[in-house]
């Protein structure tokens, strides 16, 4: 199944050219959301406010937002903010092909390299100014150093300092990725390799040691974070959300007939898989069964995760370390088959449903808001005087990325605070809050805009939306309608 003709050798790099040339276009194209504002904002002054800001207001783990903030030194653009993720994810695919190298000799990298390539997921992942690209990149560093230092027949002593050194990075890039590295032990384990897995846990003392400062802030940014929106549901939920997020990920479907076709599709895969890992067991391989376990313990971490906490904390960008696990785990499945057409076929349906998903999402050139183009709209017909309300207040400062016109904009209820992250700030509790916003405004109020992004809370946190259309019902006349992805534009003049 090995590629032999001389372009053979041409074909990665082109899918990674390929790859490139859409994320690029996609991350001039496309507007900022809230948190990519929020990266824009924590690595828009110096190296030490972003550690600040990365720890106590993004309450995440700070080296992505550390080395943003370096490469923002060159040009502090929006462009060049995600030409970082650009930029990763394409080391990432290169990686991928490496790693396919080590896993199927006989199998050229390029099957494979085109499926991570085109997965909505590596796409969105590459098109935003988010810690995610980085996540994927060193999820693969991860397996191919892993593969190298402990499972390779001749284990490079170079790869296990390179793991260490890179299982640190990915601690402090983001706390999910420590399930990857007690699912690779769990690999050496399972295949029985005690002393690589003696020198694989001397390492991963280490790794806790570096990592050991860490520890006071994770449980400052678990405490306000997720006790709002932790929403516990059952075992049968948990399991449904795993699978569901696998399949998204191996066959990605947003609407309801290719979610159909999916779901008889893969029950097919289920038998067919099944028959070939019965007639092909004796050719199994240490590296499959590594793989396989190594998908299977990240998977029940984030089961057990959906039963205690919920989903609201694991969105498909979250869970970005099982990407790479799940695709390598289903695609040694089609290989050990030993037909050149399963994989092709397999490989021609994922791009199928993956070119699919990325029509759909991004057929209307905006993300969530389409704030560029309401800025250029306000600018457009706006006049001197009418303030801008904008709710959430969150929503205003994507739209101040965009928005130069001659009015204020002013968020509702309140300012955005940076020093602290709490959704309960965006709850609008009475009409004595818009009333403020309004005197925050200094205009005379007879006209204004009120922009809405149709984010009416969060879990079980609502922002009170009614609030706010009770108070323009009774005060207001609505004379101009503009619809955006996600969001709403109206011109008010106050009632006589």
């Amino acid at each position: 199944m090995r590629e032999t003709m001389k372009g053979g050798r041409l074909v990665v790099p082109l899918l990674i050219l390929l790859n490139v040339a859409l994320t690029l276009t996609l991350s001039l194209k496309l507007n900022i959301w809230i948190d990519e504002a929020f990266s824009l904002h924590t690595t828009g002054k110096g190296f030490g406010y972003a550690l600040q800001q990365a720890l106590n207001f993004e309450l995440q783990a700070p080296l992505y937002f550390l080395l943003l903030n370096l490469w923002r030194k060159i040009f502090s653009s929006i462009f060049f903010a995600r030409l970082f993720s650009v930029v990763c994810v394409a080391l990432a695919l290169w990686t991928v092909a490496c790693l396919s190298r080590r896993f199927w000799k006989e199998v050229h990298p390029g099957w494979i390299v085109a499926a991570v390539a085109f997965n909505p997921l590596a796409i969105s992942v590459a098109v935003e100014v988010r810690l995610y690209a980085l996540a994927l990149l060193l999820t693969a560093l991860l397996l191919l150093t892993f593969y190298d230092g402990f499972l390779s027949e001749t284990k490079s002593r170079r790869a296990q300092i390179c793991y260490v050194l890179l299982a640190v990075a990915a601690l402090y890039t983001q706390y999910y990725m420590g399930f990857l590295l007690v699912a690779n032990a769990c690999a050496l384990l399972v295949l029985r390799r005690w002393r690589p897995l003696f020198e694989y846990l001397a390492g991963m003392v280490i790794v806790a040691l570096c990592f050991s400062p860490m520890l006071p802030f994770i449980r400052y940014q678990m405490s306000p974070h997720t006790a709002p929106v932790r929403q516990p549901i059952s075992w049968f939920l948990a399991f449904e959300f795993v699978t569901w997020r696998v399949k998204h990920y191996l066959l990605p479907a947003d609407s309801d007939a290719l979610i159909i076709v999916r779901s008889w599709l893969l029950r097919v895969c289920y038998v067919a898989a099944f028959i070939i890992l019965i007639k092909k067991r004796r050719s199994l391989k240490p590296e499959m069964i590594a793989l396989w376990t190594i998908t299977l313990f990240i998977a029940l971490v984030f089961f057990i995760m959906a039963h205690l906490s919920g989903d609201k904390l694991l969105v498909p960008h979250h869970t970005t370390v099982l990407l790479l696990p799940v695709l390598f785990a289903v695609f040694s499945i089609v290989i050990l088959a030993g037909r050149r057409e399963v994989l092709l076929a397999w490989t021609l349906i994922a791009l199928l449903f993956s070119g699919s998903y990325l029509y759909l999402r991004y057929r209307p050139m905006a993300k969530y808001g389409d704030w560029q183009r309401v800025a250029s709209y306000l600018m457009h017909s706006e006049k001197q005087g009418q303030a801008i309300l904008v709710f959430h207040g969150g929503a205003a400062l994507p739209l101040s990325q965009y928005y130069a016109g001659v009015n204020p904009l002013v968020p509702l209820p309140r300012e955005n605070t940076f020093e602290r992250f709490d959704f309960h700030d965006y709850i609008l509790r009475d009409e004595r809050e818009i009333d403020a916003a309004l005197g925050r405004a200094g205009a005379g109020h007879e006209q204004l805009w009120l922009v809405t992004d149709g984010d009416c809370g969060f879990a079980d946190i609502k922002y009170n939306c009614s609030i706010l259309e009770e108070f323009v019902n009774r005060y207001y006349i609505v004379e101009e309608v503009k619809y955006f992805n996600g969001s709403m534009v109206r011109r008010l003049r106050r009632r006589a």
